[in-house]
């Protein structure tokens, strides 16, 4: 699997997890407007982790989820990811998905409040 651009990683995030996101609110005790993009921004950041995470055993199958446009932007040569290389310009590549991530926790750290009952404080476990 390859992915091309930072929007179809943030599709592919919104697909797989931001959506459990939004299947999370009615278990809080509702579904409030103001917590759905919170939501969403939490699901969006736990697979981007996920992804950072296992980039190194999913190189090793063959699957770069870092977008093409990312490691071209930071010279990150495709074979090196495969052949598990980690080199500067991947560091950084890794660091720019990092920080997106630390974004999306931010949102939904923000948007907590908006969760009715112990919804903030799921959001709060889930985040640290």
């Amino acid at each position: 699997r390859r992915v091309d651009t930072v929007a179809e990683l943030e599709e592919y995030a919104y697909r797989v997890a931001g959506t459990v996101g939004l299947m999370l609110l009615p278990l809080l005790g509702g579904e409030p407007a103001a917590a759905r993009a919170p939501a969403v921004a939490l699901g969006r950041a736990i697979q981007l982790v996920n992804i950072l995470r296992d980039a190194t055993a999913d190189a090793a199958l063959g699957r770069i989820y870092v977008p093409r446009e990312v490691m071209a932007a930071h010279g990150v040569d495709e074979a090196d990811v495969l052949a598990l290389r980690c080199t500067d310009g991947y560091r950084v590549a890794i660091a720019a998905l990092a920080g997106r991530a630390a974004s999306l926790l931010a949102e939904a750290e923000a948007g907590r409040v908006s969760l009715p009952g112990a919804g903030p404080l799921f959001v709060q476990i889930i985040i640290e």
